[in-house]
């Protein structure tokens, strides 16, 4: 008995040595295989592209284990049996980006800088102040210990310099709120820029009135913990337009945060984990196993994204309070906020400090779950880890 197998034009499939995973994008179906020499030689049918996605099966001749991997593949929607006589036609999903920078500088008829104000999506200004001497902002929104903040009007000059066309988030962090905060006059300068503005405020010092004043002008104010005896000193502010973010470091916080949270709307808290010589506590509540990936939920262009750019840190630059301009924090220096963004932003599509970084080297490059993984991280970079991987 001969029929055709077609496999879906949302499937997904990966070989790595002796290893084979098969993924299903629009049904979130699937399953990782063994590599023998039949089923190696299927998977280089249906990765042949001129094949499109399509073999011809005769039933008669193929081994057991041939038979239970065309099981798999049909019971787990990843694809189909038909008669050999019916004209269908699958297109394997392959990445293909215009704008790739790699393609965009080897084409000469095409400037490198072609649109590159349209990557540049969020900002994060880090005005700084007196805080704790830690370094958290290189894992997450988090503010900065410095003895010289931005003024009101540099941080003016820095909306202004940055306010570009497809900008649409800006993060505005404060270290030092009682130092910082001209109330009256932040608004008019936040509210200038027309853009979605984030304020993250450090809790213990967060002034209850003026925060109110911020929300009413259409400022959304994130009030960031990192100590649990906030929760007893502080009454946690339910009010439209405040959010809460609580830094985890153990299972103990997470539990006070979390019963502490139970008072809070749903949608208006999160629980950001911080790496600080806890690597136990990453390992049971952050890295991720297998069973975490084989219950993934990745549509099509989530997994085209992780092979293309680092869906963490795309289109995000960061400033902080000396003026200095970088994608990443844990990354080299991009320029100044003398520089042009347009400048600042070529850099780093050239240098790739951040926002190309893939999973593309040792071990990913070697591993079928290679983009199914979220993108690094800086938990990554924090660690002196290549992954957060229990695979």
């Amino acid at each position: 008995m001969k029929k055709k197998l077609i496999l879906y034009p949302d499937t997904f499939i990966w070989v790595k040595k002796d290893t084979g995973l098969m993924y299903n994008a629009k049904y979130f179906t699937c399953f990782e295989f063994n590599i023998t020499p039949d089923i190696l030689r299927l998977c280089n049918s249906f990765l042949d592209f001129n094949s499109l996605y399509t073999i011809q099966i005769d039933f008669n001749t193929q081994l057991k284990e041939v038979h239970e991997f065309i099981d798999q593949i049909v019971s787990l929607q990843c694809g189909r049996l038909y008669p050999v006589d019916q004209l269908i036609v699958s297109l394997p999903p392959l990445l293909n980006i215009q704008k790739d920078i790699n393609r965009i500088s080897k084409d000469k008829n095409r400037g490198i800088g072609e649109d590159v104000l349209t990557y540049f999506t969020c900002l994060t200004i880090q005005t700084g102040g007196e805080y704790k001497q830690n370094e958290y902002y290189k894992q997450t929104i988090y503010p900065v210990n410095n003895d010289a903040p931005l003024s009101l009007s540099q941080l003016q000059k820095i909306l202004n310099a940055f306010n570009t066309p497809y900008l649409n988030r800006i993060n505005v962090v404060v270290s030092d709120p009682d130092r910082y905060f001209e109330c009256d006059n932040l608004i008019k300068i936040l509210n200038h820029s027309g853009k979605k503005i984030y304020l993250y405020l450090p809790a213990e010092n967060a002034n209850a009135g003026g925060i109110l004043e911020i929300i009413k002008a259409n400022i959304h104010v994130k009030l960031i913990y990192d100590d649990i005896r906030l929760l007893s000193d502080k009454v946690l502010i339910q009010q439209p337009g405040i959010s809460h973010i609580f830094i985890v470091r153990n299972n103990n916080e997470y539990d006070i945060y979390a019963k502490g949270a139970l008072e809070l709307p749903a949608g208006t808290y999160e629980m950001i984990p911080v790496f600080d010589n806890n690597l136990d506590f990453f390992k049971e509540n952050v890295f991720l196993d297998k069973k975490n990936l084989l219950t993934t939920k990745l549509q099509k262009r989530e997994i085209f994204a992780h092979q293309a750019v680092n869906t963490n840190f795309f289109g995000n630059l960061i400033i902080m309070p000396d003026g200095k301009v970088f994608s990443n924090p844990n990354m080299p220096l991009l320029g100044t906020i003398n520089d042009s963004v347009y400048d600042i932003i070529l850099r780093e599509l050239e240098q790739n400090h951040s926002w190309r970084l893939i999973r593309n080297q040792y071990p990913c490059a070697d591993c079928i779950w290679q983009w199914i993984c979220p993108s690094p991280s800086n938990y990554e970079f924090v660690m002196g880890k290549n992954n957060l991987c229990l695979v």
